[in-house]
C-alpha cells in the first residue's frame, strides 16, 4: 500500500465534511441568501443502462423541454486521491438556473472510458442528499406515491456508462449542486501515468466563477501537473476565478526504473472492513502491469491468496490489469511471460476507520455486476451485489430524497409494497388454479401469503383482504387468457389454443365469473386492433396517392364491411385519411418552393393535387387551410433558431445565416406575416429585443469597468467598440443602454446576461391589469385547452394552448407519465403555449394532460384535457417514371427518413437522398423485363430504424 494509503482511509470523511464547509460557504450575506437555496421538495432516480457506448466523458444538466434553457456550470470542485495506478475523483458543480421559472431537469452525466460511477448527490437547501440503490420496481412505486404530492423525478433510459438522474422542479433563478463519484484506473502512455479530468468537456466553453482542484497522491511520488500548481506534501491544489477551461487538468506520474526487472507493478489494495472499525482477514486487489515484451498468457501471482478474479483486462499492448480477492498479507511474486517483479499486499490498518468502500473494492464489484448481468438468471445475484456494493445495475436504481419527504412517503411506500406483494401472491395463485393445480405446494404457499398479509399490521392499516386479492388476480389473469382463447378462434395463433380454454374455465368456475363476458372483451378489443391496422394501411396507401387502385379501394370497402359487422363505424377515417394526404402535398409544395422551383412543373401538379383534395375535404382554400400553416411553422422554427444563434453572439454563424435566409424566403412566400419592430411579439420585435438584450449586457460591462479599471483603456475600448457594433442593430443609441445600465450599477443591481435580459422583458410585456379571484375564475372557464386529437409518433409536436391572462403566476401541463412542461406565453397568439414530444415507445390510445394554472393570487385550478395517439405509418409519395430500358426511381419522404431501398423484380438498388427530402435512382432494365408490368415495392426506413413499404406499379 502506498505511504499517503492510510492518511486517505482514516481523514477521508473528515476532510470531505470540512472542505464542503469551506469552499461553498457563500462570500456574502446577499450571496448566502440565494447560493443554495436549491429547489422545492424534489425526488429523484439515477439508474444505469446498457447500450451503445459514449466516446468521451461530459456532464450534462439540461430541462426536458425544448422551450428552455440548459442549466450552465457556475462552479466546480474536483478531488481526486491517486493510489497506485488508480484514482478515486469526486467532483462537485454548481449550476445556473437562468430560467424564469421552475424547470424540471435531466441530469446526463457520460463517465470517462474505463471509470465506474459509485456515488451520487445533491443539496436540498442545507442538507446534502445522497443516492442509495434501490430495486427498480420500488424505485417505481416510490415515484407513483411521490407524484400525488410532490414533483417526483423519473427513470429514463441513456447509454452504456452513461448516467441519467431526472431532476424535478429546479428552482427558478437558483443554483443546483450537484456531486458525482468516481473510480477509475489512470490513463497509461509509454513511460508515463497520468490523471485526467476532462474539464472542458463538462464546462463547454463556460467561464467559471470559480474552480478547485485538489489531487492527493503519495509524497514520495514523482509527478508534475498542467496547471501551474505547487506540490505539497504530495497533494496538488489550484484554485482559478473568472476561469474558462481550455485544457484538461491533468497530473503525470513518469514510471521509474524497477530493480527486479523491466515488469512494472502497481498495486492498489485493501483489507474489508468488518462494519464496526476494524478489518478482516481478506480485501480486494487492483493491480495494474507493464510489460516491454508484451506476453500473450495470463499474469499469475504467488506467495499470497488470491481468489474470485472478475477481470484481466488488457487494455494495451504490454499492459494487463488483475481484479480480483486477496487475503492474509505478505510480499507476492508477479510473473507474466518470462518476467517476475515483486508486489507487496498490505496488512490492515491500525485503528478505528469509517465504512468507507476502498477503490479496488467498487471497481471488483462493478467487473462482477457487469459480468453477471449478461444472463438474466443472475438477477437475484446482481441486485444483491449492486445492494452490497451501492453500484448501479440494470435490476436496480439510485434513489434519493430529502429525509423529510421520506418520512412523508414512507407509510405510501408500505401501502404500495403490500398491495405490490398480494398482486404477486394472486397471480401465482391463478396460475396454478389455470393449471388444475390449486392445491399444489406453490398455491397453499401464496394463499398462506394472503392471509398473513390481512393479518399483518400494515395489511390491517391499510385495508387488505385476502379474498379481494384472489378475485382481483383471476379477472387479471382472465383477461389475458382470454386473449390467447380469442387469437386461437380467430387463426392469429400458430399453435392449439385448447389448454387455454380449459384454463379460462377452470379461473370462471373458481372465481364465480362469466368466462363469456372475458370473450366479448377480448374479441371486441382484437376487432378494434385488426380494423386499425387496416386503416392505417389505407391511410398510407392514400398518402402514397394510390386512393384509385383497385387493391386500395377494395380495402377501403373491406373496412367498412367489418365496421358494420362488428358496430365501430367510423365515418370520418376516409376524411382523416384525405387530410393526411393533403398536409403531405402542402409539406411537399412548400419544399419545393424553398428549393427555388415555385414555378416548376411538379410544383403546380402538387397544388392541383392540394386544391383537388380540400375542395373534396369540404374546405375553399388549399393555400390558407394547408400550405400557410406550414409556412408559419417553419417560420416560427427559423426564427427561434436565429435569436438564439443572436443572442450567443453566433450572429455570422453558418447556422445563423441559414435561418436568415429560410426566414427571408419565408416571408417571400408570405409576405402578410412579416411584421415590424414595433408590433410587440412579433418576429421582428423578439429579433430586435435579442440584439438590445445583448447591448445592455455590454453596457454593464462597459460601466463596471470603466468604474473599477479605469486605466484600462483596451478592455474599455473593446467594450465600447462591441457596444457600438450592437446597439447598430436596434433602435437606440449607445449612450441609451450606457446610462441605463450605468444608473443600474450605481443601485447595487447585479449584471443580467443577454439571456436573462430577454426573459425578463418578454415576460414583462402583455396584459398588466389585474384580476379578482371571481374574474379569475371566470377566466379559467373560459379558458381554451386543446391538443392535436390525432398525431404521429414521429413528425409532430402537438401544441397545447391555454388562453388565461399573461399576469398569471404559472400554467403546467402534468403529463400521463409524471413529467411536467411549464407553457411559455406567446405574445403574438396572447395565451400559453408549449408543445411536447410523443415518446417513441408511446402506446396508441386516449390519454388525459393536467393542466394546472396557478392565477395572480396564488390560487391553482386543475383542468383534463383529454388527447389520443395514433400513429399512422409515415406518408411517402412514390413513382416509377423513365422508360422501359431505364427506370426513373423516386420518392418523396419527410425529414425523419434515413434510407429508402427499391426492390425490383430483377434486384433491390439503395436510392440517392437529396436535400429537399427526395429519394431517386435510376435502373437499367434487362432485356427481359423491358415493356412489362411490373411493381416495385420501396422499403423506407426512418432514424428510429421503424420500417415502411410502399408499392408503385410501372407499366
Amino acid at each position: 500500500m502506498s505511504a499517503s494509503k492510510t492518511y486517505f482511509s482514516q481523514n477521508r470523511a473528515k476532510d470531505l465534511a470540512r472542505h464542503d464547509e469551506a469552499v461553498y460557504k457563500p462570500r456574502d450575506a446577499k450571496n448566502a441568501v440565494t447560493a443554495f437555496h436549491v429547489m422545492k421538495p424534489l425526488f429523484l432516480v439515477f439508474c444505469l443502462f446498457t447500450t451503445a457506448a459514449v466516446s468521451q466523458a461530459g456532464a450534462l444538466l439540461k430541462p426536458t423541454k425544448s422551450n428552455t434553457r440548459n442549466l450552465q456550470p457556475r462552479a466546480m470542485d474536483i478531488r481526486a486521491q491517486v493510489d497506485g495506478a488508480f484514482a478515486r475523483t469526486t467532483i462537485t458543480t454548481v449550476y445556473a438556473n437562468a430560467n424564469r421559472s421552475s424547470i424540471e431537469a435531466d441530469f446526463v452525466y457520460a463517465a470517462p472510458p474505463g471509470a465506474v460511477v459509485t456515488g451520487f448527490a445533491y443539496w436540498f437547501g442545507k442538507e446534502k442528499v445522497v443516492a442509495y440503490i434501490s430495486d427498480r420496481e420500488r424505485a417505481a412505486q416510490i415515484y407513483q406515491v411521490a407524484q400525488e404530492n410532490a414533483s417526483p423525478s423519473q427513470v429514463e433510459i441513456a447509454n452504456r456508462n452513461v448516467f441519467r438522474a431526472r431532476i424535478s422542479q429546479v428552482a427558478a433563478r437558483q443554483d443546483l449542486r450537484v456531486q458525482i463519484e468516481l473510480a477509475a484506473p489512470l490513463e497509461r502512455e509509454p513511460n508515463t501515468l497520468a490523471w485526467r479530468y476532462p474539464l472542458v468537456d463538462d464546462t463547454r466553453d463556460v467561464t467559471l466563477d470559480w474552480l478547485r482542484v485538489r489531487v492527493e497522491t503519495d509524497p514520495n511520488r514523482a509527478s508534475k501537473n498542467n496547471m501551474g500548481a505547487q506540490k505539497n506534501n504530495g497533494d496538488y491544489l489550484w484554485r482559478k476565478y473568472n476561469f474558462k477551461p481550455k485544457v484538461d487538468t491533468r497530473v503525470s506520474f513518469p514510471m521509474p526504473p524497477n530493480s527486479t526487472g523491466k515488469l512494472k507493478a502497481d498495486l492498489s489494495a485493501e483489507h474489508r472492513t468488518d462494519g464496526r472499525g476494524g478489518f478482516l482477514d481478506d480485501g480486494f486487489f487492483a493491480l495494474d502491469l507493464k510489460s516491454d515484451k508484451n506476453p500473450q498468457s495470463a499474469p499469475q501471482i504467488s506467495g499470497i491468496t488470491t481468489s474470485d478474479i472478475t477481470r484481466i483486462e488488457r487494455p494495451a499492448s504490454g499492459v494487463a490489469r488483475v481484479f480480483g480477492r486477496y487475503s492474509g498479507s505478505n510480499t507476492a511474486i508477479v510473473t507474466w511471460g518470462d518476467q517476475k517483479t515483486s508486489v507487496f499486499f498490505p496488512r490492515p490498518p491500525q485503528g478505528y476507520v469509517k465504512e468507507v468502500q476502498h477503490l479496488a473494492q467498487v471497481l471488483w464489484g462493478a467487473h462482477r455486476i457487469e459480468d453477471l448481468s449478461d444472463d438474466d438468471r443472475n438477477k437475484a445475484k446482481v441486485v444483491a451485489l449492486s445492494h452490497s456494493f451501492n453500484l448501479l445495475s440494470k435490476w436496480t436504481s439510485w434513489l434519493a430524497m430529502p429525509a423529510k419527504q421520506r418520512k412523508q412517503y414512507d407509510e405510501q411506500i408500505k401501502r404500495l409494497d403490500t398491495q405490490r406483494k398480494g398482486e404477486e401472491l394472486g397471480r401465482t395463485l391463478a396460475i396454478e388454479i389455470e393449471a388444475n393445480r390449486p392445491f399444489s405446494p406453490v398455491a397453499l404457499q401464496a394463499r398462506a401469503g394472503l392471509r398473513a398479509l390481512e393479518r399483518s399490521s400494515v395489511g390491517r392499516k391499510t385495508g387488505f383482504k385476502e379474498e379481494h386479492a384472489r378475485q382481483n388476480a383471476l379477472r387479471a389473469r382472465m383477461k389475458e387468457v382470454a386473449k390467447t382463447v380469442v387469437s386461437g378462434r380467430l387463426g392469429l395463433l400458430k399453435t392449439s389454443a385448447r389448454d387455454a380454454t380449459l384454463g379460462l374455465k377452470r379461473l370462471a368456475e373458481t372465481g364465480a365469473q362469466d368466462e363469456d363476458d372475458f370473450l366479448r372483451n377480448a374479441q371486441q378489443g382484437l376487432r378494434f386492433k385488426q380494423v386499425k391496422a387496416l386503416k392505417a394501411d389505407y391511410t398510407n396507401q392514400v398518402c402514397a396517392l394510390r386512393r384509385s387502385d383497385p387493391k386500395v379501394v377494395a380495402l377501403q370497402k373491406r373496412i367498412v364491411v367489418l365496421e358494420n359487422r362488428y358496430g365501430i363505424g367510423d365515418d370520418n377515417f376516409q376524411s382523416n385519411a384525405l387530410k393526411l394526404a393533403t398536409q403531405v402535398v402542402a409539406k411537399t409544395t412548400l419544399e419545393e418552393a424553398l428549393a427555388g422551383r415555385e414555378d416548376g412543373e411538379r410544383a403546380a401538379r402538387l397544388r392541383d393535387m392540394g386544391e383537388r383534395f380540400v375542395r373534396e375535404l369540404g374546405g375553399n382554400s388549399f393555400d390558407d387551410n394547408y400550405f400557410k400553416p406550414q409556412v408559419e411553422e417553419r417560420l416560427a422554427s427559423a426564427n427561434d433558431t436565429l435569436i438564439n444563434e443572436i443572442e450567443a453572439g453566433r450572429e455570422n454563424s453558418g447556422v445563423s445565416q441559414s435561418a436568415k435566409h429560410e426566414v427571408e424566403s419565408l416571408y417571400a412566400l408570405a409576405p402578410d406575416l412579416r411584421g415590424t419592430i414595433r408590433d410587440e411579439g412579433s418576429r421582428e420585435w423578439q429579433q430586435d429585443l435579442a440584439w438590445r438584450a445583448r447591448a445592455h449586457e455590454a453596457a454593464y460591462r462597459l460601466a463596471q469597468t470603466k468604474r473599477d479599471s479605469p486605466s484600462d483603456t483596451a478592455k474599455i475600448g473593446e467594450l465600447q467598440s462591441q457596444l457600438d457594433y450592437l446597439s447598430g442593430h436596434t433602435e437606440q443609441d449607445s449612450d441609451e443602454f450606457e446610462n441605463a445600465e450605468t444608473k443600474r450599477l450605481n443601485d447595487g443591481e447585479p449584471l443580467e446576461t443577454a439571456r436573462q435580459y430577454r426573459l425578463d422583458a418578454g415576460g414583462s410585456q402583455g396584459v398588466e391589469e389585474q384580476t379578482t379571484p371571481d374574474e379569475s375564475q371566470q377566466t379559467l372557464n373560459d379558458a381554451m385547452l386543446n391538443a392535436a386529437s390525432q398525431y404521429s409518433l414521429r413528425p409532430s409536436a402537438p401544441l397545447i394552448a391555454v388562453r388565461v391572462p399573461q399576469n398569471f403566476k404559472e400554467v403546467i401541463a402534468i403529463m400521463p407519465d409524471g413529467t411536467q412542461n411549464p407553457l411559455i406565453w406567446n405574445g403574438t397568439t396572447l395565451q400559453w403555449e408549449a408543445r411536447f414530444d410523443v415518446p417513441t415507445d408511446g402506446q396508441d390510445n386516449h390519454y388525459t394532460i393536467q393542466i394546472m394554472v396557478v392565477d395572480s393570487k396564488g390560487a391553482r385550478t386543475t383542468y383534463s384535457m383529454p388527447f389520443s395517439v395514433d400513429t399512422p405509418k409515415p406518408t411517402p409519395i412514390g413513382e416509377v417514371g423513365g422508360n422501359s430500358r431505364v427506370w426513373d426511381l423516386r420518392l418523396l419522404c419527410d425529414s425523419h427518413t434515413a434510407r429508402v431501398m427499391a426492390f425490383l423484380p430483377w434486384k433491390q438498388v439503395e436510392l440517392v437522398a437529396h436535400t429537399n427530402g427526395e429519394f431517386s435512382q435510376k435502373a437499367k432494365v434487362p432485356t427481359q423485363w423491358q415493356g412489362r408490368k411490373s411493381v416495385v415495392r420501396f422499403v423506407i426506413t426512418d432514424k428510429a430504424h421503424a420500417t415502411t413499404e410502399i408499392e408503385v406499379s410501372w407499366s
